[in-house]
């Protein structure tokens, strides 16, 4: 029978469960500074089989979030909208406080795109010169092939450039959740889409899938696209509360 053979990074520890089909074995290695180090120290410590299956709970898209350390994006959507993912909803976490502060956005200003025409808009690109693009037109949940056109022009211009877009991340109404989410997503992409590729580079052609916050299980390559997804594949089925 397959083994499987879970691995949960935390800030000390990475914990380890192996199921053979009848017996369950636990224990932990310490965390360490690039977590695949620690990843691979515990799974030499159990052999795995060719055919055994690996499942992984991280946290390198939260600690990202929380360090402030995801990528330089730059946010193209639809003329007029640009601070829409700053301005939110009429949502406050203090109602009555005159003084409070939201968080600022994890795109600034700057980097902040109106499309008007196809040119413009991959200037402003090169000009900013981002990590990601975040590409998330108004009512693109009602019709995504303006916004599909638009992402594959991005694409073809800037090939090497992580690209999220928000049909395909979140195809529902509401606006500033749907283009939040892209930017998220590529905020996020560049340091965990690194470091998916490096960890199924080290661990070989064993099957392979990530946690993610819903609970659920994705392969490799799969979380690579999606890595909003992974924000607490730490503590799956948490849910994370936005401050908007």
């Amino acid at each position: 029978m397959d083994r499987s053979v879970g691995a949960d990074v935390g800030g000390t520890f990475t914990d380890f469960v192996t199921f053979d089909g009848s017996k369950i074995r636990g224990w932990k290695t310490p965390s360490t500074r690039v977590q695949s180090d620690g990843v691979m120290a515990g799974l030499d410590d159990c052999k795995l089989s060719e055919d055994s299956i690996f499942l992984h709970g991280t946290t390198v898209a939260t600690n990202a979030m929380l360090e402030g350390s995801g990528a330089r994006v730059a946010l193209v959507t639809t003329s007029g909208f640009e601070d829409l993912v700053e301005i939110a909803r009429q949502n406050r976490p203090s109602l009555y406080d005159t003084a409070i502060d939201r968080p600022d956005p994890l795109v600034d200003k700057a980097s902040r795109i109106g499309n008007v025409d196809l040119e413009s808009t991959l200037e402003a690109i090169r000009e900013i010169a981002p990590d990601a693009v975040a590409v998330a037109l108004l009512d693109s949940h009602i019709d995504a092939s303006p916004e599909r056109l638009l992402a594959a022009h991005v694409r073809d211009a800037f090939p090497d450039l992580p690209l999220s877009v928000g049909s395909a991340l979140s195809p529902a109404f509401r606006e500033y959740e749907r283009i939040a989410t892209t930017v998220l997503n590529a905020y996020l992409t560049p340091v965990t889409a690194r470091y998916l590729r490096d960890l199924a580079e080290r661990i070989g052609e064993r099957r392979a899938d990530v946690m993610t916050s819903s609970g659920g299980l994705l392969p490799f390559a799969a979380a690579a696209e999606v890595v909003g997804q992974l924000t607490l594949s730490d503590q799956p089925a948490a849910s994370l509360r936005p401050t908007l």
